[in-house]
């Protein structure tokens, strides 16, 4: 994805789990904002693509969506402790993920197997 592609997939993620409803938002809802100085965002400094989603007790109510799976640089994804629901998206297996923590949420079903073979 381009860094410009990558911007959509995190406004899903804003627009999937309410994000006007975020503790904290800071260049979420601007269209205009660098995506790298949007809150819980870090990018690698060179190329510019996301690296690492913190979004830790932020709020965060509803699905996790699937697009999160193409970030083809995300390394680190942390979503506990919010209110999201449903099932941990297959998807995420195309992610090159170090470190995932969903803990403390409303998630059902089981951790898809392909994710667990990283």
């Amino acid at each position: 994805l381009s860094n410009a592609n990558e911007k959509l997939v995190l406004y899903e993620l804003y627009e999937a789990t309410l994000g006007t409803n975020w503790t904290r938002q800071v260049g979420w809802n601007d269209p205009s904002a660098d995506h790298c100085s949007m809150t819980g965002i870090t990018c690698n400094d060179a190329s510019g693509y996301v690296e690492g989603i913190d979004l830790e007790a932020n709020n965060l109510e509803g699905p996790i969506p699937e697009s999160l799976g193409f970030l083809l640089h995300l390394r680190r994804l942390n979503l506990s402790n919010n209110r999201l629901k449903g099932t941990i998206p297959s998807e995420l297996r195309f992610a090159p993920l170090e470190e995932l923590d969903l803990a403390g949420n409303q998630l059902v079903g089981a951790v898809p197997p392909m994710l667990c073979l990283k």
